[in-house]
């Protein structure tokens, strides 16, 4: 977790993990995880109007 440039756990990863991760989700894995943290990209790009825009 430390060579990449955003390090994310899932709310229910490994205990050992998390303290790791630069990113905790409030979303667990196989629940949104993915996806909370895509918004949270595209949020911070200024992008998310657009994307949420263009989805079905």
């Amino acid at each position: 977790m430390e060579k990449v440039g955003l390090s994310v756990a899932v709310a229910d990863a490994h205990p050992l993990l998390i303290p790791r991760a630069d990113y905790v989700t409030h979303i667990a894995g196989g629940r949104g995880a993915v996806r909370e943290v895509c918004d949270l990209l595209l949020l911070a790009q200024g992008k998310l109007d657009e994307a949420k825009g263009q989805s079905i």
